[in-house]
């Protein structure tokens, strides 16, 4: 007679295998959920690292003007290499760079037979974008070509947008120059900023008495990263744009305590070759959300007025460096 496995075998042996099956899968699930959150944070640190120096790459050379073996800058000169446009208190900043970009053609000895000579135009900007992954921005990167066989171009010829990278949160880039613009005030205390590259008009404040009250405004002046507003109450006060903070006020008095009404202020600036350096300021997440809700506060120290304070369950970093623009300062 042969023997067989009864029914309360067969049940213990499936109750006890699917136990295991079980336990295998969840520890199968973990060890790649652990992996693809590795995987992610690594593509941030390697993609922010990467962009940073295809952007920088870009930033150096702006201003870069070639010339010919006679010494004649061949498509003239350029002015205004560099042009920052400023988000204000948001994502994201615009950057428009300018210069010539030579392509030697080496041949089999090493040797440089010749070269062709393009005047460029390289723009850096981010656009919304939206998907099951989230809200979040993504860099663009578009070229566009001034210059060609030693002759400035009627009509540029423009290439497609290029997807830089995704998951942007901040993209920031200032220097001394183009980080003011033009501002204006009136007899009702408002100032406004006026940008008269990309005819845009940004920031607008009040200024105000320590008490709260209205100052009037009846010249301004811009220097040191500071602007300085005057009426004639004989008060000067001073404002950070960046920080949106009103800071000094004084009076402007005779040796005998009365007051002298202001009507005109000035800056006295000198070139130091800080203008050369420019600050580069970016930010990224992760695609997916991993573990608890964590507070993320970009950090005082990074440049850039865009203030992030978020509570979700993404992983960011900011990355920040700083690049000499040699052609600024020759």
């Amino acid at each position: 007679m042969k023997k067989a496995f009864t029914l309360v075998e067969m049940i213990v042996a499936m109750a006890v295998s699917a136990i295991i099956v079980s336990a295998t899968y969840a520890s199968y699930e973990l060890v790649a959920n652990q992996y693809k959150r590795i995987v992610d944070i690594a593509e941030l640190h390697s993609s922010g690292r990467s962009i940073m120096q295809m952007i920088e790459r870009e930033v150096r050379m702006a201003g870069f003007e070639y010339r010919d073996a006679n010494g004649t800058v061949t498509y003239g000169g350029i002015s205004s290499p560099l042009a920052i446009k400023d988000s204000g208190n948001k994502c994201c900043d615009e950057v428009t760079l300018i210069y010539d970009d030579v392509e030697d053609v080496v041949n089999a000895q090493g040797e440089v037979t010749s070269s062709s000579v393009e005047r460029i135009k390289i723009r850096f900007w981010t656009e919304a974008y939206s998907s099951n992954k989230g809200d979040r921005f993504r860099l663009y990167k578009q070229k566009i070509i001034l210059g060609r066989n030693n002759a400035l171009l009627s009509i540029p010829i423009v290439s497609n947008k290029e997807v830089m990278a995704d998951y942007i949160e901040d993209f920031q880039i200032s220097n001394i120059i183009t980080a003011s613009s033009l501002f204006t005030a009136n007899n009702g205390s408002y100032i406004r900023s006026y940008d008269p590259v990309f005819n845009q008009w940004g920031l607008q404040t009040m200024q105000r008495t320590k008490s709260g009250g209205r100052l009037e405004v009846y010249s301004l002046a811009y220097g040191d990263g500071m602007l300085y507003a005057a009426n004639d109450g004989g008060y000067i006060r001073s404002y950070d744009p960046v920080k949106d903070q009103w800071d000094l006020q004084i009076t402007h008095q005779t040796k005998t305590g009365a007051r002298l009404g202001v009507s005109a202020l000035a800056t006295k600036t000198k070139r130091t070759g800080e203008e050369s350096l420019v600050n580069i300021n970016l930010t990224l997440r992760t695609k997916n959300e991993y573990g608890k809700n964590k507070q993320f506060k970009k950090k005082d120290y990074f440049d850039g007025n865009f203030k992030i304070d978020k509570t979700d369950k993404y992983k960011r970093d900011t990355f920040s460096t700083t690049v000499l623009v040699r052609n600024l300062i020759l």
